[in-house]
């Protein structure tokens, strides 16, 4: 499973997203959110700063913009459905992402609403609760617009539906 998105080369972009690993790791989300802002100034094109923005708001429980970074991320670079992250890793802390499960879970039993199903989803998948996850993104594929990345995502990750040739963005 990938652990960290910072390459083993120095260079500004790595330097950024090694400073964001950090801040997760010290619970400073939105400092590490920036930081990923930072990696995508010096690489515009590259979906990973992208994701991990989405992982540091969500973090932070910042559920609309952790969202919008994720599905942009996704969008660009729809292979990483082909890989297997490990998120507790990626945030430096086994414990990051406990208290926003608990808090979406407690969020969705009370209305129902697809978009923090598929992210309730996307943190069991990638915290080690792969059935858990998979039921939850198949929840919010089926009560999405199907233009959205959470419709066909789950799709992704199974292989039901082939990935894009890499450097080819998920059109609406």
């Amino acid at each position: 499973p990938i652990a960290s998105f910072a390459g083993k080369y120095r260079g500004r972009l790595n330097g950024y997203l090694l400073s964001a690993e950090e801040a997760m790791g010290r619970g400073q989300y939105y400092r590490a959110a920036g930081q990923y802002e930072l990696a995508m100034t010096v690489d515009p094109r590259n979906p990973l700063p992208l994701l991990g923005r989405g992982h540091a708001l969500l973090a932070a429980g910042d559920y609309v913009s952790a969202l919008r970074a994720l599905e942009r991320g996704i969008r660009l670079f729809p292979q990483i459905a082909a890989f297997r992250l490990d998120l507790p890793a990626l945030a430096g802390r086994h414990d990051a992402f406990d208290l926003r499960r608990a808090d979406l879970e407690d969020r969705l039993a009370q209305t129902e609403h697809y978009e923090l199903r598929f992210l309730l989803g996307y943190l069991e998948l990638y915290s080690g609760f792969e059935e858990e996850g998979l039921r939850d993104l198949d929840l919010a594929a089926e009560a999405a617009p199907p233009d959205r990345v959470i419709a066909i995502f789950p799709d992704l990750i199974r292989g039901r539906r082939p990935l894009p040739p890499v450097g080819e963005v998920i059109r609406r």
